[in-house]
């Protein structure tokens, strides 16, 4: 239950990512671009 409580915080950025490629959401330029920064800044 423990990692559980810490999932988003390691993984929530990927899966967000992924989240939002597969409702398209994202187009695969924006993805792309995403992929390669280094922080959200």
């Amino acid at each position: 239950m423990k990692d559980d409580l810490f999932f988003n915080i390691d993984h929530g950025y990927a899966e967000g990512l992924c989240r939002g490629f597969k409702s398209g959401i994202l187009k695969a330029a924006d993805y792309h671009n995403l992929v390669q920064c280094e922080t959200l800044e």
